[in-house]
């Protein structure tokens, strides 16, 4: 099976042996284990998707360790959900299904399946991913599968990189809050006149029925031909599948289950991340990019309209957005007027994605609207950070892959590809940077040409004479909210501004599912009683810590000055520990708890930290073990947490593991939690 998976990528059967070989061999061992589907992601059918190959992501729980151990009871796996259009196994799962699984940590696959689109609606934000190399049998009773046991958890470097700080005030938000209101009005006025000049969007429809007549009957004919893709004119290629959102009525509406009429997943999604960016003081700006066959309709149609957009559902979509305080830069305006000035392409012929003149027009009006911000334009009076030069090489053609073999053998090589590198200080080539105030979010048109340096941060970081950061991989248009929620609190609230740039027919209604509101991540720390042991007495416990292991006693190490508490090593296998229980902290579920503390531990012996919890009513936990090295340092356990788990207590423990030569000294505990 997992042979079978990595087809795609046509990886040798040498390369497969090594990258399982490494899988068990470097530290992150395969985990074997017997788990049940808790939520699965809806995906489209694969026959109407305008994507052959697709990923689902599928929430488990952990019922039965067969093989290493992993440091959570709930977590996701990326399966296949599709391939080359046919369903593949994990594409019909479903809930209470449970299995018997072999997984790697998904970070030592991402390479190979990043780029291939992905669907995830399982409102788990912060569970770690895993790829599965192996499938078992599937058990459809659910009653098969039931927790057993409390797995002995592994030290596991923690994925969290929260700070505690919460973005305020002037000082780190956003620029001329007037300005940008400004431009919204002026956006709203100048879209309200144009769709009014054609009459409405009723008859701006009418006018265009002629044109998507011809358009559907060509798009029925490639597909009864057993192919995706056909030529257009001037060696232009276009995908069946990708241009079936030129036909939709409308991006704006759906109906619900009852047939309401309500706001698109995608519309909804867009308000709700440009409100909750607003509540931090970072704005929004959705970047709809044109599609290829929105810029050019003449190169496939005789009856495209001169002057008329063959999208005015974009068009409304856009609109409303603007009625609803998202700040949107529309593209297509300015695509279009450069069209007219040249008949130098702002595409790749051969590939849906723009090319160099495509990125520089963007970048260029990006950044024209982050101009109003006072920071920004005090980049740009510094001297020239970044220069450029033209480079010749090879981009491989996403569309030739899907054309008919008499068509291919006909068609030019256009692989040859002119690009436009950005270079930094001493000529180097530039590089994002992974803190700058301008995030760059989306999908592959983010990050097209960004391994040469020429992509679309590229430029802008030269257009504003500044660094920017990005957040991009293939399909991830839809998913940015949830890759932030995932990034965390801290890595969203040390943006100024951050720029959703999205192909617009992820806005078609059969990309729904991948559309999910999101509620992001927010620091809420949680204080801890006694921070450090000045109070321990050999009569007197510290406040509320306990130590049912008997094997405590105040110690007053030189070093620290004060009285410190000592864990005496002892024989029992639970060790030598101390707790507390912390009440009325209130739901855990999917955050991040983090328990640190002072320590000086003896050379080989072993320190555990653990915070205990309820999730749907089973007992879990999340530990850390740490060596010792005779020293002081200040240790921490920060993991997330089971997006179930909502107790109405957490235990904290400060375990000495039994074997211990020597006493262990602690200090200055701290735990929080964060949202």
């Amino acid at each position: 099976m997992f042979l079978k998976q990595l087809s795609i990528r046509r990886a040798s059967r040498l390369s497969i042996f090594l990258l399982t070989l490494a899988f068990t061999h470097d530290g992150l061992a395969q985990v074997e284990l017997i788990a049940t589907v808790l939520k699965t992601s809806s995906f489209p059918e694969p026959a109407n998707a305008d994507y052959k190959d697709c990923l689902t992501v599928i929430q488990f729980r952990a019922d039965r360790f067969l093989a290493g151990t992993m440091p959570e009871t709930t977590f996701l796996v990326v399966a296949w959900a599709f391939e080359d259009r046919k369903l593949a196994e994990p594409g019909t799962f479903r809930e209470g299904d449970s299995m018997r699984l072999k997984l790697v940590d998904y970070k030592k696959v991402a390479s190979t399946y990043d780029g291939i689109m992905r669907v995830d609606n399982t409102n788990d934000l912060l569970s770690r991913l895993y790829w599965a190399t192996d499938w078992g049998s599937i058990h459809r009773d659910p009653r098969e599968s039931t927790f057993v046991g409390e797995p002995i958890l592994p030290s596991w470097p923690s994925n969290s990189n929260e700070s505690s700080e919460k973005v305020t005030g002037e000082e780190t938000g956003p620029g001329d809050r007037a300005q940008r209101a400004k431009i919204i009005k002026n956006d709203i006025a100048r879209m309200t006149n144009e769709v009014e000049r054609r009459g409405g969007y009723k008859a701006w429809r009418e006018q265009l029925a002629p044109f998507r007549s011809e358009l559907r009957s060509r798009l029925s004919e490639v597909k009864a031909s057993g192919s995706d893709i056909f030529i257009g004119e001037d060696d232009f290629l276009f995908s069946r599948s990708r241009m079936q959102y030129l036909l939709d009525s409308t991006l704006l509406y759906s109906e619900n289950a009852r047939g309401e009429q309500q706001y698109s997943n995608a519309f909804s999604s867009i308000q709700l991340l440009s409100k909750q960016l607003k509540d931090r003081n970072i704005d929004l700006i959705v970047v709809p990019i044109p599609t290829q066959a929105e810029v050019y309709p003449d190169k496939y149609s005789e009856r495209a309209p001169e002057k008329l957009p063959v999208t005015p559902h974009r068009h409304e979509f856009i609109l409303e957005l603007l009625k609803s305080d998202v700040e949107v830069l529309d593209l297509l305006p300015a695509f279009l007027r450069a069209r007219g000035q040249s008949e130098q392409s702002l595409y790749r012929l051969d590939d849906p994605h723009w090319n160099t003149r495509g990125i520089k027009i963007a970048a260029r009006d990006i950044a024209e609207r982050l101009s109003r911000y006072p920071w920004v334009a005090a980049d740009s009076t510094r001297a020239a950070a970044f220069s450029t030069r033209i480079e010749n090489v090879e981009v491989p053609a996403a569309l030739r892959k899907g054309m008919a073999p008499k068509d291919l053998a006909a068609y030019p090589n256009l692989s040859a590809t002119r690009l436009e590198q950005v270079l930094g200080a001493g000529g180097k080539l530039y590089q994002d940077v992974e803190d700058a105030p301008i995030l760059i979010a989306g999908d592959s048109y983010c990050f097209i040409f960004a391994n040469h340096k020429a992509g679309l941060t590229a430029h802008l970081a030269n257009e504003l004479n500044a660094p920017v950061s990005m957040l991009a991989r293939s399909g991830m248009g839809p998913t940015v909210p949830m890759e932030l929620a995932r990034k965390g609190a801290g890595f969203i609230n040390q943006r100024r501004v951050i720029l959703w740039v999205f192909v617009s027919r992820y806005l078609t209604p059969s990309m729904a599912p991948m559309w999910q509101p999101v509620k992001l991540p927010v620091m809420e720390p949680v204080p801890v009683l006694n921070a450090s042991f000045e109070q321990w007495t050999v009569d007197r416990q510290a406040m509320i810590w306990s130590n049912p292991s008997g094997l405590t006693e105040p110690a007053d190490d030189a070093r620290l000055g004060r009285l410190c508490l000592k864990l005496v090593p002892n024989d029992d296998k639970r060790g030598t520990f101390i707790q507390q229980t912390l009440h009325n902290v209130g739901p855990i579920g999917s955050r991040t708890v983090a328990l640190e503390l002072d320590a000086k531990i003896g050379i080989s012996d072993k320190l555990v930290l653990a915070v205990y919890f309820t999730e749907a009513g089973v007992p879990g936990y999340v530990m850390r073990r740490f060596e010792g090295s005779g020293q002081w340092r200040t240790i921490k356990l920060e993991e997330i947490v089971p997006s179930a788990a909502d107790p109405d207590a957490v235990t904290l423990k400060v375990i000495l593991e039994n074997g211990a030569r020597e006493p262990a000294l602690v200090d200055n505990v701290r735990f929080s939690v964060s949202r």
